[in-house]
C-alpha cells in the first residue's frame, strides 16, 4: 500500500508542477520588459506582447497581410531572449536608454537588413482606408491603438 501511495504522491506532484502550482508560470518579465511594443516606422503593424510566465504573443498585420503566433522569453545576463517568435530564430532584447522601449539585437518578426530594431512601448494598428478613395493595397499608415490584434 505504501508503494501505491508513493507512486500516487509522485504523480500528484508532477501534475501540480505541470499545472504551474509552483508559481514559476506566473513569473513576471523583468522591469521595463512587460507590455506591448511595436516595431518603429514600419508601414504594417508589428506588435509584440511580453507577458508573465515566459509567454510572448506577436502579430504582423496590414490590409492584405496577417500573421500571428506565440513564443517564449527567458532572462539571460539581464537581457530577454526570445525563442519561437516570427521566423523561429532566437533574438535578444535590451531596454533602450534613449526612449521607452526595447532594442532588438537581430530581427524579431522580420528583417529590414539592419543589425538592430527599435521597439517603442505601445501597440499600433494598420489604417486601411485610402483617403483618396482608390483601392487599398496596403496600410496607409499605422496609428497607436489600445487593442492591437494579438492572438
Amino acid at each position: 500500500m505504501s508503494l501505491v501511495r508513493g507512486v500516487c504522491s509522485v504523480w500528484v506532484a508532477v501534475l501540480l508542477w505541470g499545472a504551474g502550482c509552483d508559481g514559476s508560470r506566473d513569473e513576471p518579465p523583468p522591469e521595463g520588459f512587460a507590455g506591448v511594443f511595436h516595431w518603429e516606422d514600419k508601414p504594417d503593424a508589428y506588435n509584440l506582447s511580453i507577458e508573465p510566465g515566459g509567454r510572448v504573443r506577436w502579430s504582423h498585420s496590414g490590409c492584405d497581410t496577417f500573421r500571428q503566433g506565440h513564443g517564449q522569453w527567458e532572462v539571460r545576463d539581464g537581457k530577454l531572449v526570445l525563442t519561437g517568435v516570427g521566423g523561429g530564430s532566437t533574438v535578444t532584447l535590451e531596454r533602450a536608454t534613449d526612449f521607452d522601449g526595447l532594442i532588438a539585437n537581430g530581427p524579431v518578426l522580420a528583417s529590414d537588413g539592419s543589425p538592430t530594431q527599435r521597439w517603442p512601448r505601445g501597440g499600433v494598428c494598420a489604417v486601411c482606408k485610402n483617403p483618396d478613395g482608390g483601392p487599398v493595397l496596403g496600410p496607409v499608415e499605422v496609428r497607436a491603438c489600445d487593442n492591437p490584434t494579438l492572438p
